[in-house]
């Protein structure tokens, strides 16, 4: 029995689109040896608010094409009848961006000047916390052990640098802000 007699093309959903229709067409000119379905291309974004941080679901792909093995060249999305062709678009545009590195995360706050609020000291420890972070990463930055290092050596004691800041806590909260700015952009 053809499809098109038990459902419309309008009542099909994703997986009939792609069952019949979309596999057939990569098929055809595609070798299917180089194609991929529901292939997981990211993690899954991580959102950090505070102390708190909790990966998404992995993002995945309809298809991945292949031009020969682990380089893939092409995503195809499919959608269902429901959806126009951008928002299928759009969708594949979101997995060809680039996940930020620590350096791009660092030059990204050192623009929004984030750190005006503080003065003096207490901002210098900000800014050699991003320095630190560009090269050890949002971990070791968060202990406060990392004040010992000899980078910090010219601000005091961990108990004198928590002073700058007005105490341990907001020591702490400032360093939890800095971890927000970092990741703003994979929260949501």
């Amino acid at each position: 029995m053809d499809m098109s007699t038990v459902l419309t093309k309008k009542q099909m959903s994703e997986e009939d689109t792609k069952l019949h229709f979309i596999t057939p067409a990569i098929t055809s000119k595609w070798n299917s040896k180089k194609i991929t379905m529901e292939t997981k291309i990211t993690d899954g974004r991580v959102n950090v608010k505070g102390n708190l941080t909790r990966r998404e679901s992995p993002k995945r792909v309809d298809y991945l094409l292949y031009l020969s093995d682990n380089k893939p060249i092409a995503v195809v999305e499919a959608k269902d009848n429901n959806h126009s062709v951008s928002f299928g678009l759009q969708q594949s545009m979101t997995y060809g961006k680039k996940p930020l590195t620590r350096r791009e995360r660092a030059e990204n706050i050192q623009k929004k000047d984030i750190f005006s609020k503080y003065s003096g000291a207490a901002k210098e420890v900000l800014e050699t916390l991003l320095v630190k972070y560009m090269d050890l990463g949002i971990k070791e930055i968060e202990k406060t052990e990392i004040l010992k290092l000899s980078d910090f050596a010219k601000f005091g004691a961990p108990s004198k640098i928590a002073k700058l800041f007005g105490g341990n806590n907001e020591y702490k909260a400032a360093v939890l802000e800095l971890k927000d700015d970092l990741y703003e952009d994979e929260v949501g």
